[in-house]
Formats: C-alpha cells, sequence, structure tokens
C-alpha cells in the first residue's frame, strides 16, 4: 500500500467510533498485542493538553528515554499526530500500519468497523512497538473508551476544562495509576478528581502557582522559578506558566513510579519544547502576532497573555480573523480593551485556501512595514490549521518584502 492510498483508507472512514472497546481488543490480539509492554502516560483537558504533552515528552527526550507520542490536533499533515523521539511517523512506516490494520479489520478476516480516530490510534501503537518506545504520552478525550485497551498509565495528567465540563473522570482516571497529577481546576472539576483519584487509591498532586516567581518576559521566552528551580519556556503565555509547573510536577510523579528525571532535564526540556502556533510572534518589526484560539477560555488566556507584554508592544493592535471567526474577533477586541490594549482595525479576511486570501495578507502586512505606521500591532487569529497557513504566508511575504 502507497502512502497516498493509506492516507485515502484513513480519511474514508467514519469520524463516530462503531462500538465499544471490546472490538478495539478484538483486533490488538489479531495484531499481536502491540500495546502489551508500553508504559503510558495519559494528558486529558479541555485546554493545554497539546503544550503539556510537548513539554513532558521535551523533558523526558532530555531524559535520555525513547519517547512517543499520540496527539489529537495536527496543523498540516495528519502524520504530526504521530511521533516518535520528537520526529513525526515517516510515510513508509504509516502505509505499513495501514495495512495491517486494514487487512485484519476487512470483510475477509475480523469484518470490523473503524473510525478514523481508532485507527490513528491502532497505528500509534503498531509504531511505538516498532520503535522501542519506553514511554508513550497519550493525548486522550474524556469520552475516549480506547484508552480502556492499555494496561493502567504510569501517570495521569489532568489540564485545564471548562467549567460546565461533565465531572466525570472514570475514562481517565484508572484503577492501578498511582499518580495523577491536575492543574489548577474550577472547586467542582477538582472536587470530581479528587473523587475519582480515592476511588482507585491514586495520589494526587496539584502544582501550587503561589510557588511561581516570573523573573523575565519577553516577547519570545518567559524565565521564571518554581520551587527554587529556574525555567524558561519559549513563549509569553501565563497559562504556559500553568502548564509548565504542572508539567514539572508530572516529572516529579514519574520519578515516583521509578521514572528517573534529573532537574537539570526538567529544565533544559521546557526550554526546548515547541509551543509555536499557540501564541507566537511571527516578527518583530513590524509586530506580527498569530494565535490558535477557538473558545472562550483561549480569547481569555490570550488577552492575559497580551497584557503581561503590552510595554513591548505597540500602542494599537489590530485583529485579524477568518469570516467564520466573528464572535472570536469581538471577543478578543473586547478583552484587549478591558485590559487598557487599543485596538484597531477588526476585519475578517478570506478563507486560507483561496488566492484572495495571499493578496490580502500582502496588503495587510504592507502598511505596516512604514515609519508612519509603525505603531500598528497585527494579531491573527483562529483554527490551528488556519493559523499554520498563515505563518507560512506571512513568513514568505516578509522574505519578499
Amino acid at each position: 500500500m502507497t502512502y497516498n492510498n493509506s492516507l485515502k483508507y484513513i480519511m474514508s472512514l467514519s469520524d463516530a467510533s462503531g462500538g465499544g472497546a471490546e472490538r478495539i481488543r478484538a483486533i490488538l490480539s489479531a495484531l499481536e498485542s502491540p500495546q502489551r509492554q508500553l508504559r503510558s502516560i495519559h494528558i486529558c483537558g479541555d485546554a493545554g493538553k497539546n503544550s503539556s504533552a510537548e513539554m513532558l515528552s521535551s523533558i523526558l527526550l532530555e531524559g535520555e528515554f525513547s519517547v512517543g507520542v499520540y496527539s489529537l490536533a495536527y496543523a498540516s499533515d495528519i502524520r504530526e499526530r504521530i511521533k516518535v523521539g520528537g520526529k513525526i511517523i515517516p510515510h513508509a512506516e504509516f502505509a505499513e500500519a495501514v495495512k495491517k490494520i486494514a487487512d485484519i479489520t476487512g470483510p475477509d478476516s475480523l469484518n470490523i468497523p473503524l473510525s478514523k480516530e481508532e485507527a490513528l490510534f491502532l497505528i500509534a501503537l503498531l509504531y511505538f512497538e516498532k520503535t522501542g518506545c519506553e514511554l508513550a504520552v497519550f493525548e486522550r478525550d474524556i469520552s475516549a473508551n480506547d484508552s480502556n485497551v492499555l494496561a493502567p498509565p504510569l501517570l495521569s495528567v489532568i489540564t485545564s476544562f471548562l467549567d460546565n465540563t461533565p465531572l466525570s473522570f472514570e475514562n481517565i482516571i484508572h484503577r492501578g495509576t498511582r499518580e495523577t497529577v491536575t492543574c489548577i481546576q474550577h472547586k467542582d472539576t477538582y472536587t470530581a478528581i479528587s473523587d475519582a483519584c480515592a476511588s482507585v487509591g491514586s495520589r494526587l498532586t496539584l502544582p501550587i502557582y503561589g510557588e511561581v516567581e516570573v523573573k523575565k518576559i519577553s516577547l519570545f521566552k518567559t524565565i521564571f522559578s518554581y520551587r527554587n528551580t529556574e525555567c524558561s519556556i519559549a513563549t509569553f503565555s501565563p497559562c504556559q506558566i500553568l502548564n509548565a509547573i504542572t508539567v514539572i510536577e508530572a516529572a516529579h510523579a514519574l520519578c515516583r513510579v521509578g521514572v528517573n528525571i534529573s532537574e537539570e532535564a526538567i529544565s533544559r526540556g521546557l526550554s526546548k519544547a515547541n509551543l509555536s502556533l499557540k501564541c507566537e510572534v511571527v516578527s518583530v518589526e513590524p509586530t506580527i502576532i498569530v494565535a490558535s484560539a477557538t473558545n472562550e477560555k483561549q480569547i481569555e488566556a490570550l488577552a492575559a497573555s497580551l497584557a503581561q507584554v503590552k510595554e513591548h508592544l505597540p500602542s494599537k493592535i489590530s485583529v485579524f480573523s477568518p469570516p467564520s471567526s466573528d464572535r472570536l474577533v469581538r471577543d478578543i477586541s473586547q478583552r484587549l480593551l478591558s485590559c487598557e490594549i487599543e485596538t484597531g482595525a477588526v476585519t475578517l479576511i478570506e478563507d486560507s485556501s483561496s488566492s484572495l486570501f495571499k493578496r490580502q495578507i500582502k496588503d495587510i502586512i504592507t502598511p505596516v512595514m512604514r515609519v508612519e505606521q509603525s505603531n500598528d500591532a497585527l494579531l491573527f487569529i483562529g483554527e490551528r490549521e488556519y493559523v499554520f497557513e498563515l505563518v507560512i504566508q506571512i513568513r514568505k511575504n516578509l522574505g519578499n518584502m
């Protein structure tokens, strides 16, 4: 099977799950149980999963562990969802795993329907086994049932949940998981997590934000100390500091279950974690910022991030977003004003797939290159895939000017 054919197969699958975990167990048995030796870490939450997975895997790589990561999001290539050693699964390995799965689940074998998500999960398990991963970090959805086919994880990490999230964590906090770390939560969510941990005997750790001392913030880096250990992250976002200290506690929890990680590896891993597209400064002159934001909590975090560095920003920020995000534009503009940051033109631009989009980006950027327009900063917000396309086009345009 070629890579193109394997991709067509994956994209042809349903978005909806075909049933319970029994089907996945039957498939794994036919695949000779690629998950049997896997030691896993589960990360779940409404926000911060991807950043936390990136930080933790970077720390583990610095600790010289072979680490696999299964993500729920990607920017431009679906293979980005499956990584080992920080590198995405190669085309040939992806196609090979898809062929195995298609043959076993097809009408001439088990004849079991699969969803797209379940197939990608199985591809990850096959690849992690083939590459001999010592540890695997899985981003999980709170309603997913395929995680139940794995042995209890060494550690469960709970990132931020919205206040109205259904308060059930039985698919995330498993009996046999000795350690659970949660970031600071709404009190009802924390109570639900605490109760779930108590019911299965999992030790619960909560990071202490009062132990954070922010030492320096720039548009490209935040330097802070947590419990007397100095760290840095490649962003100015305060919500990423919360994710970072949650990950630090997760690293300490892994030490308690026999995964030895030094403080030096924690510090180096955090500094090397790739947090691009979350809230990224693409250019300083002119000041151009891109951020993937799709809900109220992310907008709130983005506004707080910009407020932290407003002394480094021009006096006015013009906000741009695709037509489908008019509510996000309105929300971020209101929040920026509440943070005493002046907002300029609020504009909806064309979809990133159109040729008009490319011309519009150039038309937007060109005026701020002039001296008389130097007091303007540009902020582009939208879905992750949209922001990825924006960054490519913005950098191309800047390079041609």
